[in-house]
């Protein structure tokens, strides 16, 4: 399994003679149920606000662009934030990349603001166990736990994402 585009994300926190083998990018537990239901609602709210108003093409899909842009910013503030804080480790939001080098595991928090991203934690490959993976269905994301000597994680990730390849190069 090759690195993916979150290499941006990766390169910075290598070390000389490291090299990426493969990468996925997620999200704390939990936060998926949550942005769900946020943009649910936020796309309700979107479809109803243009036509409640009467207003023509133009200022309709402004509306719609900013709703939906409100949205995300408030799930992020008020969901994604506190959740993130309360992670261990403590993290400033919910999004994450998982990558896997040829010597360590590095759970990388992907940045929100002008950093592009920070190491929030690395261990061996060896020191990693209890991997176990879920398959994500229609509504369900995909879910990656794994142990270290720290601690027990547990990740969700989005269909699309090449997680049960990255559980079996890691387990």
């Amino acid at each position: 399994m090759a690195a993916t585009a979150a290499d941006r994300y990766i390169d910075p926190h290598l070390k000389k003679g490291e090299r990426a083998e493969a990468s996925v990018r997620g999200v704390i537990a939990g936060f998926t149920r949550w942005s769900s239901v946020g943009g649910g609602a936020t796309i309700a709210l979107a479809l109803l606000v243009p036509q409640a108003l009467g207003l023509n093409i133009v200022f309709g899909i402004i509306t719609v662009i900013a709703i939906i842009t409100l949205g995300f910013f408030v799930m992020l503030t008020f969901v994604g934030g506190p959740m993130a804080r309360r992670h261990d480790p403590p993290l400033s939001s919910p999004y994450v990349t998982l990558a896997l080098t040829n010597r360590r595991l590095l759970l990388i928090e992907r940045g929100t603001g002008k950093e592009a991203s920070s190491l929030v934690e690395e261990c061996s490959r060896g020191s990693v166990s209890g991997v176990s993976f879920t398959k994500g269905g229609l509504v369900r994301p995909h879910r990656l736990v794994y142990e270290t000597s720290s601690a027990e994680r547990l990740l969700e990730f989005p269909r699309m994402e090449r997680v049960e390849q990255f559980a079996s190069l890691l387990g």
